[in-house]
Parts: structure tokens; C-alpha cells; sequence
């Protein structure tokens, strides 16, 4: 999987990422967050394509372990404190935006590179972002190129709960041009980016000659969002 990483892009990535570490003495869960970032700065500088689909935050941890571990004053367990932390984050809210097209049919997805799920553009809220919305704007730009600041409306949206844990928010963005330039601005995170007939979705997505994909994630939220457009008038 994971080549040996070079010694001196780990040291680089760890004075950009580690320059205050005296918090993590008694927070374990803001050294955690920090790794994150710092696996996909390495993920969109570092990696190819062909080896971020085999990816992960664990095994990139577990690569690095050594180095990390001269972070702490103390012992500590990175293994155990890794999965406990890996659970909190479940319970972090996510937003996603859903660009439709200006006759209301068709949807934007992406897919990953290191998973073969189809979603909305969106990520987790960031500790940096002032609301829901301000996830939502940034995320959708990091991921498709695209800036909604100007497109977005606050109270166009719906929740989506999953196993008892904080809402999956969905903003739904209408009357997008569908030859509206997509591009990641993020290197080796999105593989692809595309419109969808929303008819087809979720279950016949294989009508559109992919490479087999993952439906899964976006199967409850487009049937909430066939509700959501029946009961609105968007155009």
C-alpha cells in the first residue's frame, strides 16, 4: 500500500500542521483533527491517483506512528486513541449541497477516489466554520470548483438522520446552468464529477455505463428530495 513516506515531506508536514502542540497534552481529539488535515494535504500534494483509491487516514497514521509519538511528552496509546476519536467524528454534522439544473431533472454527484460511493458535494462541519452554511459554501467549492455564496438560500433545505447521530443538512441550490465549469479544488480526492437525471437515481445508475458504484449514501436523501421538490415551487 503506503511506500515508505520520505523522512524529510514528514518532517515538513508535521512543522506545517504541529506548530502548537501543547494543546494536545489534554485534548487527544485536537491532535486527531490536525492529522486529518494533515493527510489530506498529503493526499492532494504527495499521492497518485492510483494509490489514494487505497488510501486511508488509519494506515497513513499507522505509516507515520513513530514520528508521531515523539509528539507527546507521555506514552500514548495512538491505536486506542485513534479508533475512540474515529468514533466521536461520527457524531460530527455533515452538509451537502444539491445543484440541480434550471428544469429541475437533473443533479450534480461526485465519487471519491478511495471508495466507490456516489454523494452530494458536502464534508463534515470544520471547527473554523460559523454555521451549517459556511460548511456547505466551502465544502462544495473544495470539491467541485463551484461557489455558491451568491446561489445559496439559508431556509432551502432538509435533514436527513442517520443512526441517531447530529443531521446529514442538504441545501438544495436550484436553476444551475448545466454547463457551469466543475473542477476539484482539491488534487486527488474527487474522481469524477457529474450531472444525474434524478428519475435514474438511486436505482438505475447503471444505465449511465459506470464502473460499478456504491448508491447507498444517497438513497434516502434523493427520496427526501423528491418530497422536498413536490411540496416547493423552485422555478
Amino acid at each position: 500500500y503506503l511506500k515508505m513516506i520520505e523522512s524529510e515531506f514528514i518532517e515538513e508536514m508535521i512543522v506545517r500542521f504541529f506548530t502548537d502542540i501543547t494543546c494536545f497534552n489534554t485534548n487527544i481529539n485536537e491532535f486527531f483533527w490536525q492529522m486529518e488535515k494533515m493527510y489530506w494535504y498529503y493526499i492532494d500534494v504527495k499521492k497518485t491517483k492510483e494509490h489514494t483509491s487505497k488510501s486511508s487516514m488509519k494506515k497513513f497514521v499507522n505509516e507515520i506512528k513513530d514520528y508521531l509519538l515523539c509528539l507527546f511528552p507521555v506514552p500514548v496509546d495512538l491505536d486506542m486513541e485513534y479508533e475512540k476519536w474515529n468514533d466521536s467524528r461520527k457524531t460530527v454534522p455533515r452538509c451537502k449541497v444539491i445543484l440541480l439544473d434550471k428544469e429541475l431533472k437533473n443533479v450534480v454527484l461526485t465519487k471519491c477516489t478511495n471508495n466507490d460511493f456516489l454523494i452530494f458535494p458536502g464534508g463534515k462541519v470544520d471547527k473554523d466554520d460559523k454555521d451549517l452554511l459556511e460548511t456547505a459554501i466551502r465544502e462544495t467549492y473544495e470539491e467541485i470548483g463551484v461557489d455558491v455564496s451568491n446561489l445559496i438560500q439559508p431556509n432551502l433545505y432538509f435533514d436527513v438522520f442517520v443512526n441517531n447521530f447530529p443531521s446529514n443538512r442538504y441545501y438544495v441550490v436550484p436553476n444551475i446552468d448545466k454547463t457551469i465549469s466543475m473542477c476539484p479544488n482539491v488534487y486527488n480526492e474527487i474522481e469524477y464529477i457529474k450531472w444525474f437525471p434524478l428519475e435514474d437515481l438511486p436505482n438505475n445508475i447503471s444505465k449511465h455505463h459506470l464502473r460499478p458504484v456504491n448508491v447507498k449514501l444517497i438513497r434516502e436523501s434523493v427520496e427526501k428530495l423528491k418530497i422536498f421538490l413536490a411540496n416547493n415551487k423552485l422555478n
